[in-house]
């Protein structure tokens, strides 16, 4: 097991800079994007949580699960966070990626 590492804040934001860009600006665009253009969200829950509150509450959880990667930076060892921050990107480019092939082959 390592040590917790603890970092300052620009560390956070140069770590999940790929990911803000991608798991959030990507996703929430195309997500937009897609909505307006008359494409359902194909998210069970997303989709209930847009169709109850707006769009607004899917930005809302996408601005929670970033506090949660903060706390989550603050508290695990770097080799765990790297690997979290970096996976959190491929995930952002994989849903925009896709969603982008879904307007593509629509």
């Amino acid at each position: 097991m390592g040590s917790i590492y603890l970092r300052g804040n620009m560390s956070y934001l140069r770590d999940i800079a790929p990911a803000i860009f991608l798991f959030f600006i990507g996703d929430l665009s195309t997500t937009y994007y897609g909505l307006m253009s008359g494409f359902t969200e194909q998210n069970p829950l997303a989709n209930i949580a847009y169709h109850t509150y707006g769009f607004e509450v899917l930005i809302l959880a996408k601005i929670g699960f970033f506090a949660l990667m903060y706390v989550l930076y603050r508290v695990a060892t770097k080799r765990y966070w790297n690997a979290t921050a970096k996976t959190v990107s491929c995930v952002g480019l994989y849903i925009t990626v896709n969603n982008l092939g879904v307007f593509m082959h629509a």
